[in-house]
């Protein structure tokens, strides 16, 4: 535990810095108190039941993003800098994405990709669908109750969950050549995420 603290402290402490906040040593300090202590609480202990979910990644951009809005920052500003904080990490996601959507067979490893998401979230009960339809040119689903918004939401900022519901926009915006993808809403600002992606003939 110690370790995730420390590391996410100084994600926390360097984007700061780098966005030109005076205080940032204060409110990494304050950061890293608050973030082991809710580490340690029973609600965390809750909630890390979910193996398809990474809860101390979650717990710590939650507290990253309660720090900031109580700084005064709006939603976007806020998102914006914690997005900044894992830039790095994502980049590496995006490089790998990239040599995917050169290959011929991008649409059948996104396909088998989804199918196996789906099925691992059913499993650990992370994600509630509607539906979940898949043909051979064509995945869709309809969720009706993702943990990710519900953990936000006890904490008070379901709207700040879209920083994860994004991340699929963003993964797919690098996924092009054979894939698109369609996202009607999602659970962050709505009462359901709804998704469309479809294959499609290679973009030369």
């Amino acid at each position: 535990m110690n370790k995730k603290v420390k590391r996410n402290t100084n994600l926390f402490k360097r984007v700061l810095k780098k966005k030109g906040f005076k205080d940032y040593k204060e409110k990494s300090l304050k950061y890293a108190k608050k973030l082991r202590e809710m580490y340690k609480s029973d609600k965390f202990k809750e909630h890390n039941i979910y193996q398809t979910m990474d809860m101390y990644k979650i717990y710590a951009i939650i507290l990253m993003c309660l720090i900031l809005k109580e700084d005064g920052l709006s939603k976007d500003e806020t998102l914006e800098i914690v997005n900044s904080a894992f830039d790095s990490l994502r980049k590496i996601l995006y490089r790998i994405e990239k040599v995917i959507d050169a290959l011929p067979f991008a649409w059948k490893i996104v396909r088998k990709w989804n199918i196996r998401e789906y099925k691992d979230r059913l499993k650990d009960g992370s994600i509630t669908f509607d539906n979940f339809v898949v043909t051979n040119e064509k995945i869709s689903y309809r969720i009706n109750k993702c943990m990710y918004c519900e953990i936000f939401s006890y904490y008070g900022i379901k709207e700040y969950c879209k920083i994860f519901c994004n991340t699929d926009i963003s993964a797919y915006s690098n996924l092009t050549k054979h894939v698109k993808f369609i996202r009607h809403s999602d659970l962050s600002d709505g009462d359901c995420c709804n998704d469309e992606i479809y294959k499609e003939e290679s973009k030369k």
